[in-house]
Parts: C-alpha cells; sequence; structure tokens
C-alpha cells in the first residue's frame, strides 16, 4: 500500500504559496466588487451589474471556501484535499473567464488575467506532480469508476449539443448571442466542458490520471452549477421575472450527484486512511505526511 509520501512526484509547496496568493487576490477583488461596485463595474447593463456582484459575493462564499479548504486538507496530508485542490483552482480559471470577457474594461482587467493565467498553471502543476498511479491504488477499489466518469463525459457531451444547437440556432436565423449566453458558451466549450469529457473518459476506462482529476472536476461543476442557478433566481428576484425551473432546477440537480459523486472520494480516502494508520499502528511508529506540501 503506497504511504502519503508517494502520492506527489516533486516539490508542491511553491504551487501551494502561489495558490494562497490566488485566494488573496481573488478575495481583494471580489470584496472591491461588492464596496464599490459603480466604479468596479462602470457602465453596466441592469442584466449584467447583478451577475457580477452576485458572483463576486459567490467567490467569497464558494471560491474562496472550497478554495482554502482544498489547501488546508492538503497542508494537514488529506488525499482528498490532494485531489480537490486543482478543482478549486479550475474554477477561479473558469469564474475569471466571465470577468475577462464580460467585465466593463478598468484597473481589474490585468488582476482577472493573472487569476486566470496563475490558475491555469498551478493547476497544471498541481495535477502533473501527483503520483497518479499511486493514487490509483489507494481508491480504485472504492470508486464506482464508470458511473462517475460517465456521469462527467454525459454531462459534457449534453451541454456541448445544447450551446453548439443555440449558436447554430442564431446563426440560421441571423441573430446575435446576447453577452450572457456568448461568454457561457465560450468558456464551456473551451475550457469546462472538454476538461469534463476528457477526464470522464480517463475514468471511465480507469486510466490513472482520471482518479486523479476527477475529484476536482466534479467540484467545480458543482459550484459552478450551484451558483448559476443562484445567479438565476437573484437575477429574476431582481428584474421582477417570473420563476423558471428550467435555468435552476437541472442545475441543481447535477450538483446534488455531483457532490454524491465527490463523496465516494472522501469515503475511499478516508478508508484508505484508517487501513494505512492501523497497518502502520503494526509496523512503524509514524508516516510522513504528503511531501512538498507538508514536512
Amino acid at each position: 500500500m503506497p504511504s502519503r509520501a508517494t502520492r506527489t512526484k516533486y516539490d508542491l509547496k511553491l504551487f501551494f504559496a502561489v495558490s494562497v496568493f490566488i485566494a488573496l487576490l481573488m478575495a481583494a477583488v471580489s470584496i472591491a466588487g461588492l464596496v464599490d461596485w459603480g466604479r468596479v463595474y462602470p457602465g453596466a447593463s441592469l442584466e449584467l451589474l447583478p451577475l457580477f456582484v452576485g458572483q463576486d459575493a459567490l467567490n467569497l462564499v464558494v471560491g474562496l471556501t472550497i478554495l482554502l479548504g482544498a489547501l488546508w486538507l492538503a497542508r494537514r496530508g488529506s488525499l482528498v484535499g490532494l485531489l480537490l485542490w486543482p478543482g478549486a483552482l479550475f474554477y477561479v480559471l473558469y469564474d475569471y473567464g466571465y470577468y475577462v470577457l464580460g467585465a466593463p474594461f478598468t484597473v481589474f482587467f490585468l488582476p482577472y488575467i493573472a487569476l486566470m493565467t496563475l490558475s491555469a498553471y498551478t493547476m497544471i502543476a498541481v495535477v502533473a506532480g501527483i503520483d497518479a498511479q499511486a493514487v490509483r491504488v489507494e481508491i480504485e477499489r472504492r470508486i464506482p469508476a464508470r458511473l462517475i466518469g460517465g456521469f462527467l463525459a454525459g454531462i459534457a457531451l449534453l451541454f456541448t449539443a445544447l450551446w453548439a444547437g443555440m449558436t447554430v440556432t442564431a446563426l440560421a436565423n441571423g441573430t446575435e448571442l446576447a453577452t450572457v449566453p456568448r461568454v457561457v458558451t465560450i468558456l464551456d466549450l473551451t475550457i469546462q466542458l472538454p476538461a469534463l469529457f476528457v477526464g470522464g473518459v480517463l475514468l471511465m476506462r480507469r486510466h490513472p490520471l482520471g482518479y486523479v482529476v476527477a475529484a476536482g472536476l466534479l467540484l467545480q461543476a458543482a459550484a459552478y452549477l450551484i451558483g448559476l442557478s443562484a445567479l438565476a433566481v437573484l437575477q429574476e428576484l431582481l428584474t421582477g421575472t417570473a420563476f423558471d425551473p428550467v435555468a435552476v432546477v437541472p442545475g441543481i440537480v447535477v450538483s446534488v450527484f455531483a457532490l454524491a459523486a465527490i463523496g465516494s472520494f472522501v469515503r475511499a480516502s478516508v478508508g484508505e486512511s484508517i487501513g494505512r494508520t492501523a497497518l502502520a499502528e503494526k509496523a512503524a511508529p509514524s508516516e510522513p505526511r504528503v511531501r512538498g506540501v507538508t514536512s
């Protein structure tokens, strides 16, 4: 049974520090948007302003929480924290794509780009630094790989078909997509959905990398869809429009399944930790923590 020391292939302390900086920068720009949205989002339409301000609130409540939570767990040597860490960074990368593409051009434009860039490369470095084979050996017996992988790939295919169909319909009718659906389509078809599909296929095939990325992808998808549903409700309340269950309910249902799937990784991680602890108490006095995150 591999020990925690074999879970990473190189030192992750630098990327831990960068992730903390990302959290601080995200907190700063989100607070600025909440405190003085007139200056942060000058000229934003009544349709877009509640979305940006609401997203700032979600970034503090959801984005910051999952990032700091994953870092805290990883720092304590938790396998599930290590696996959720890239997913929290993926949330930041995807989230600030909305600001880069749709927010008014202000002094915050470069911080938004910095959040996207730092999150992307830190996420890649963390995933590359995890020993995928060792992780698979630890948890594969407790993970319903085909079910979770099929869910990720299926969601990716479904939303790809929806956004592609919406785009083709708009082109056929000679109409232009509004800002929000255009930005969502760009980010989903270039960043989120390909990642969900590839990660899902890898997990279905029981590839070691699939076990590394699946939990993070589930976390990003759940956080994103919960936030999207909350923003839809907020926009309906502020504009006085009727409640649209199609804009809210599917996201909540998919999020519940995603969170339940994350629970499989939590149980697998805890189960293996208990088993390793029992064995270690018989064979050795102590066990090292995740190399490069704790020391």
